[in-house]
């Protein structure tokens, strides 16, 4: 439920940072925007995102940009007063072996 809300709020800050809709087709067959993998290459690295503002004084997001930096996030965008940041995403975790039948 968390990451869903943060899900949520990370589209809603991109779309208030002027991202732009890029359709409704899955992941990795690309779209107007962007292209889809080259066949050439079989993984990439996937990125973990985050979004946050509504900072009043200066300080408080001083200090949640320091918080986010020590916890791997690197900053990406700004706008008005709302800041993006990436990380890289924790590898899947492994899938349990099926049973044989």
């Amino acid at each position: 439920m968390i990451r869903l809300a943060l899900l949520a709020f990370t589209v809603v800050s991109a779309m208030a940072c002027g991202a732009r809709s890029i359709g409704t087709g899955a992941v990795g067959q690309g779209s107007a925007l962007i292209p889809p993998m080259p066949p050439h290459v079989s993984s990439f690295q996937k990125w973990e995102h985050l979004c946050f503002g509504g900072f009043d004084q200066l300080e408080d997001a001083s200090a949640r940009i320091a918080e986010a930096g020590q916890q791997g996030w690197e900053m990406v965008g700004v706008a008005q007063s709302i800041m993006c940041f990436k990380r890289p995403a924790p590898p899947p975790a492994p899938r349990a072996p099926t049973p044989a039948r």
